[in-house]
């Protein structure tokens, strides 16, 4: 496989205004002819105040509208903070997941213990204008997981019967990250309890920040970053599959070695998958697969390199492992991340993703063609 980059730009303008803030864990979706894509901003990756902010395109990524506050409660006492977010279309509406919390507390880590007691909520808001307004959130249920042990890490979807579902990652009581859902059959004014869609209860694996596509024939195909959860110790990708969206079959492992991996059918048959790799080299790596991802390339593209600060569309110069880290030490130190990919009305693909600069940590856009 071949990759011609088009272009590589800055979509958030946090770089070219060097403001001080960190944008970062973008999603992106669809709407009409249009990309949006959703992102936190902060005075950090991780810091005490979160925003979701929101921008558009219009012609394909490569120009795109200025920020708009999606959700903004930083001005509230104590203040609200948005940890992540995530992004669906709805006909002509726009639907966005948000997971938060009361920093009751701003000079603490928002991953720490001291902050896991804090309260902390799941909601899901809409905009009828392409985003530019958005209702106030109605509040998700995540019972019995609650809490701390909940996130939002992956864009909403639709299932087979049109159910909207609203994936959650939760914690396991035996420990581990898993990924579960809640549903809602009145397109998101209310929600069943949360159950389980992949997780391992023997306690050895965690299986979180899916990433999933519907393929061509209607079956849905997600990835899961997989580590051991004594230890930490970085996995290949497991990927699991599911007939209408709400059952899905236990994970396996595939040979793509990294962590978050967003899977994609760009036309039947062909599947490529954009994964965020933490060692030499470093950076997104693209792979792909010609049947429907039960196999998977053995050499990917290199796209983002970390040590450059560009992206490169060339052949891995070598194959690399997966991350040997420790997940949670490591995270406040990760350069970029949170592959996000849509397939434009040309043909070519789209790549949005976080990316850091001259210490500016920023949103940028990858467009590319694939040529098989």
């Amino acid at each position: 496989m071949r990759v011609e980059v088009l272009s590589d730009a800055a979509v958030s303008p946090n770089l070219r205004n060097r403001d001080g803030s960190a944008c970062a864990y973008v999603q992106s979706a669809r709407l009409g002819s249009d990309v949006v894509c959703l992102y936190r901003r902060g005075s950090a990756k991780h810091g005490p105040d979160g925003t979701l902010q929101l921008q558009r395109s219009c012609d394909g990524g490569r120009n795109w509208s200025e920020p708009v506050a999606a959700y903004d409660r930083t001005p509230r006492t104590p203040p609200e903070s948005v940890i992540n977010g995530a992004l669906m279309s709805q006909g002509n509406e726009l639907l966005a997941a948000v997971a938060s919390l009361d920093m009751v507390n701003p000079n603490v880590y928002v991953f720490g213990e001291e902050a896991a007691a804090f309260p902390h909520y799941t909601g899901l808001c809409r905009s009828a204008d392409g985003g530019r307004t958005w209702d106030e959130p109605v509040r998700v249920d995540t019972s019995p997981y609650g809490g701390a042990r909940v996130g939002i890490a992956t864009n909403p979807y639709r299932l087979a019967d049109g159910a909207l579902c609203l994936p959650l990652e939760v914690c396991l009581d035996c420990g581990p990250q898993a990924t579960a859902a809640v549903v809602s059959r009145d397109g998101g004014c209310t929600f069943s309890p949360p159950q389980l869609l992949v997780g391992d209860l023997s306690g050895a694996l965690s299986l979180c920040d899916a990433r999933l596509t519907r393929l061509s024939d209607g079956t849905y195909l997600m990835h899961l970053w997989t580590f051991e959860y004594k230890g930490e110790r970085t996995l290949h990708v497991h990927q699991s599959r599911s007939t209408y969206g709400l059952v899905w079959s236990s994970p396996e492992p595939t040979n793509i070695r990294g962590q978050i991996s967003h899977p994609l059918e760009v036309e039947p048959g062909l599947l490529i998958a954009v994964c965020n790799h933490r060692e030499p080299p470093e950076g997104n790596q693209l792979w792909w697969s010609f049947d429907q991802g039960r196999t998977w390339c053995e050499a990917p593209v290199h796209l983002w390199d970390v040590a450059a600060e560009r992206v490169l569309g060339q052949p891995a110069a070598q194959a690399g492992e997966a991350c040997r880290q420790e997940v949670w030490n490591a995270l406040p130190k990760f350069a970029f991340g949170t592959p996000s990919l849509q397939v434009l009305e040309d043909g070519s693909v789209l790549l949005l993703y976080w990316a850091t600069i001259g210490g500016v940590i920023h949103i940028r856009a990858c467009r590319f063609k694939l040529h098989p």
